[in-house]
């Protein structure tokens, strides 16, 4: 979300700084909704503050790890019981990011393997 009162790019920025960027795609400009849609699709996980992405992922049954800038996307995790992909949004440190995305990766490895 870029806008007034609700940027979400420089956590997401932050967030990026952590990656080795080289297989990373920031997203940093403002897209359609059939835009969102085909970027979930193909993506491998999706990190994401807000709710409506996060859907999106797990509706292209693609992982997703949610930095909690709304509380609404509590409630989701729960839901999905992907608790331990919260993040607090001031609460991101690159060491524990990192082993979640790592964690997260290997994860999905084993599963498309096992299928």
């Amino acid at each position: 979300m870029i806008r007034d009162g609700a940027n979400d790019l420089p956590k997401c920025n932050e967030l990026y700084q952590m990656t080795d960027k080289k297989n990373v795609l920031l997203i940093d400009y403002l897209l359609s909704p059939r835009e969102v849609r085909g970027l979930t699709k193909y993506a491998k996980f999706v990190i994401t503050g807000r709710m409506h992405l996060a859907v999106m992922s797990l509706i292209n049954f693609k992982p997703v790890i949610i930095f909690e800038s709304q509380g609404k996307v509590k409630g989701l995790a729960e839901l999905f019981q992907i608790q331990d992909l919260i993040f607090e949004n001031d609460n991101i440190d690159s060491e524990n990011f990192m082993k979640v995305v790592d964690d997260l990766i290997e994860t999905f490895k084993r599963l498309l393997d096992n299928n």
